[in-house]
């Protein structure tokens, strides 16, 4: 027997996803490609990091 599970995933543009952050109260939103700081992603095998601060 297999036992299947609904998995959703979604993808996001970096420009998309910095939007939604700041849709939902982020700021000082920074994205850092390979583990180097501020560093602009140029391909599309580079891990991606996002920094943000949220006030509660």
């Amino acid at each position: 027997h297999t036992e299947l599970q609904r998995f959703a995933m979604r993808w996001y543009g970096i420009e998309e996803f910095r939007l939604i952050l700041q849709n939902i109260g982020f700021s000082e939103i920074r994205c850092s490609s390979d583990y180097v700081y501020e560093k602009q992603p140029s391909n599309a095998g580079q891990i991606i990091t996002f920094e943000a601060v949220r006030k509660q």
